[in-house]
């Protein structure tokens, strides 16, 4: 539980001025700002630093404005780096949510214009061979937004485990993967058939995908080489 400067409590030992308080139901070791605090008197947090809480004796009257109140402070170093430690989860946390979102919106855009592309290539056999060549369309719009949103993610995943800022390059190979991809498809299909022609457009996407990395790892090389 956070303490913030302004927080009251009872002084659970005598502070002379070393000894241990109770603030929100935690204990807490703390030293008095003022000299000696007896026992079961109310304090309040004026501060706090690696050895505990700063706490000061509530006397009768009106209260004292405490400067920094609502100041989140530490009981102890472990206390400052396990908020702070939680600070950063939740931080990354956030980040890995957005970028699901952004990938799963990146990734289908491109795949639905991928698989839309590829049927406006291959329009003509589709029409020829297909009761409903528009269902046909809308399938391989909704495959393709399915692909991308899938080959998004898996090379975010892949590209952010070598580490460094390869994982920048997500955006740009999932792009240029389902553009070769579609391209190969619109020669194979007719030339090989649909199956030979789909798993020669599976292949291509990820022989593309890896281009802006591999060429962001080959300029790293050359740019530490000549360092």
């Amino acid at each position: 539980m956070a303490v913030r400067i302004g927080d009251s409590g009872t002084a659970m030992t005598a502070l002379r001025p070393q000894g241990v308080v109770r603030i929100g139901g935690t204990r807490h070791d703390a030293r008095s700002e003022g000299g000696y605090v007896e026992t079961g008197s109310e304090v309040v947090v004026v501060g706090g630093d690696n050895t505990g809480l700063i706490v000061r004796r509530v006397e009768p009257g009106p209260a004292v404005a405490l400067p920094n109140h609502g100041r989140e402070v530490y009981g102890s170093f472990g206390a400052r780096v396990a908020a702070e430690g939680a600070r950063e989860d939740a931080e990354r946390a956030r980040w890995e949510s957005a970028r699901r979102r952004y990938g799963f919106v990146v990734g289908s855009l491109f795949g639905a214009l991928a698989g839309g592309g590829g049927t406006a290539q291959l329009w003509g056999p589709i029409v020829e061979r297909a009761g409903a060549p528009w269902a046909v369309a809308a399938l391989a719009a909704v495959g393709g937004a399915a692909w991308g949103a899938c080959l998004f993610r898996g090379l975010d995943a892949r590209l952010r485990e070598l580490g460094g800022d390869y994982w920048r390059f997500t955006t740009a190979s999932t792009g240029l993967g389902l553009t070769g991809g579609a391209l190969v498809a619109a020669w194979g299909v007719p030339a090989v058939g649909l199956g030979l022609g789909l798993a020669g457009a599976i292949g291509a996407t990820l022989a593309f995908a890896v281009i802006p990395p591999a060429l962001g790892m080959l300029f790293e090389w050359v740019a530490g080489g000549e360092d």
